[in-house]
């Protein structure tokens, strides 16, 4: 007997914005429709997806290759007259507490190669009051920045058989401060309450059972403070991780290990920790890692160890080709409510970085930020590209510059989980997707429905527009938009196709604050081999 067709209905179907993330480990078939299979530049919000934010500059006339760190000071008045904020190249280290075109240059590296300017810091304070700034060049050696005199000087350090011009790394605790020998497994601390002087050896090179240099030092506070459950965690390149606690580094009675884990090997470079309120994330190989987990023995594969579990293979094969480049970098922004995973740039590839929604726990990814390195100063988020410029990450639009600002749209992309919209097994044709937006000005973007896990990219959309408020005696009523707010705009698009489950893919361009709410699409369905009448 002939199959008969079965009679045509059309449905109505909402699929909210999904601001759960990125999810690469989920079966492309059941996924939460919370969740996306991709998105750039547009992230997880309370109110939906978000258009990231753009970046305008801030700083240039740097001499030298990009801008390789930011060091942010708080000086010692309540009013921050006293803070500044510094910029480290290949050139030296210059003075960017305002914006400028013409940044004065502090230090003159004796050493120009690619990798200096690349530097770690910690900020102390002694008891006498007197505040500074500690920094490590990565081949330079150790500077010391002195709010009293407001200069930068060599300190005097003995121990290295060069000096402070042996150190690569610096950081603070319990009242000590510690430092890395550069291309070593060795450490040296100083007494309790100096910063300079004699300091002490420390040498990890035994206790790393995975080989490589010691590559960090971090103080690990379990309860978000200071206090006597403050712990030394001590990471090496090869991926050894090792935790003392006690106090003094030279008493077997009063310090030694409590742990040692392997979490993969690290990427070239020391900014691969950040402490997360009362955890320590460690960036390598298995992605970032949570020291706390580690310590409950959790498997470091696992969800409850690895906070980039659900991008964990976007992660681990971009890590596979870039590991051993300079670039990798974890920086958490509270202003943005982001956390920043910065990678290196490959060739021919835009710049790409992992971005976590700090309040919703999504995962997105950004593209088209040039970030070699950011930082946190009076509130504000600061970047420093390869084009040698500080950037300020906000506004709405991209390369806003300091001279003559051409501002650049910023290209969105998102494709949804696929559904089955309640019939499994059953096909389904769309007829029409309504896209809704909360924006400034009429969205552009192009939309179409993707079927059973069809993958393919769609071609970009047309240019944005910024938009403009009405302006009296200018302004259309029902054309202007009136007030300078958001609006809600729902556009509806013929749809195409045929399938048992349905994606929708998305590419948008925006020069103005831009939120995706919910996308609505209207349908009919088939038979079991897709007869529609």
């Amino acid at each position: 007997m002939p199959l008969r067709a079965t009679r045509q209905r059309t449905h109505p179907a909402t699929i909210p914005a999904p601001t759960n993330g990125i999810d690469s480990i989920a079966n492309l078939y059941g996924m939460d429709p919370r969740s996306s299979i991709a998105t750039k530049n547009i992230d997880a919000a309370s109110t939906g997806l978000r258009v990231r934010p753009g970046y305008n500059e801030y700083a240039n006339g740097f001499l030298g290759l990009g801008i390789q760190t930011i060091l942010p000071f708080k000086g010692s008045d309540d009013d921050g007259g006293l803070d500044a904020l510094f910029a480290a190249n290949s050139d030296g280290l210059y003075d960017i507490s305002a914006s400028t075109t013409t940044p004065v240059k502090l230090i003159n590296w004796p050493i120009k190669t690619a990798q200096a300017g690349r530097m770690s810091f910690s900020q102390v304070t002694n008891d006498a009051g007197a505040h500074f700034l500690l920094a490590a060049d990565e081949v330079n050696g150790l500077y010391v920045y002195t709010e009293s005199t407001g200069l930068w000087t060599i300190p005097t350090i003995t121990g290295p058989t060069n000096g402070a011009a042996d150190i690569a790394f610096v950081m603070s605790w319990k009242q000590r401060v510690w430092y890395i020998e550069k291309n070593s497994t060795s450490s040296w601390y100083s007494d309790v309450g100096a910063f300079f002087g004699p300091v002490t050896e420390f040498n990890f090179g035994s206790r790393f059972r995975y080989g490589g240099n010691l590559s960090a030092i971090y103080d690990w506070t379990l309860d978000s403070g200071e206090g006597p459950d403050d712990y030394l965690v001590a990471v090496s390149r090869g991926g050894d991780v090792i935790i003392y606690s006690g106090t003094d580094p030279s008493s077997t009675a009063t310090f030694g290990i409590i742990g040692l884990w392997f979490v993969g090997e690290m990427p070239f470079g020391r900014r691969i920790g950040s402490l997360y309120g009362g955890d320590l994330l460690l960036l390598s190989t298995y992605g970032l890692i949570s020291v706390t987990a580690l310590t409950q023995g959790v498997d470091p594969f696992s969800m409850e160890a690895s906070l980039t579990w659900k991008i964990q293979s976007a992660v681990q094969d971009l890590m596979a080709r870039t590991k051993d480049t300079f670039g990798w970098e974890i920086k958490i922004h509270p202003n943005l409510s982001r956390l920043i995973i910065a990678t290196p740039k490959e060739l021919s590839q835009p710049n790409v970085q992992f971005v976590y929604e700090l309040n919703l726990k999504a995962w997105s990814t950004w593209a088209d930020m040039p970030i070699l390195t950011s930082e946190i100063h009076k509130g504000k988020s600061y970047f420093g590209a390869s084009t040698v410029d500080v950037w300020l990450i906000e506004g709405t639009q991209d390369n806003v510059t300091l001279a003559a600002p051409v501002p650049q749209q910023i290209d969105w992309e998102l494709l949804t989980s696929f559904q089955d919209l309640g019939s499994p097994e059953i096909f389904k044709r769309i007829q029409f997707i309504r896209p809704i937006f909360l924006s400034s000005s009429t969205p552009s973007y192009d939309v179409v429905a993707k079927y059973d896990y069809d993958l393919s990219d769609i071609p970009s959309p047309i240019n944005a527009s910024a938009g403009a408020v009405g302006v009296w005696d200018t302004g259309l009523w029902d054309v202007a938009l009136w007030g300078g707010g958001l609006f809600p705009f729902q556009p509806t698009i013929g749809g195409s196709g045929l399938g048992k489950t349905v994606a929708i893919r998305l590419r948008g361009r925006s020069l103005a604050d831009t939120t995706l709410i919910a996308i609505g699409l209207q349908w009919d369905d088939g038979g079991m081999l897709g007869e529609v009448a």
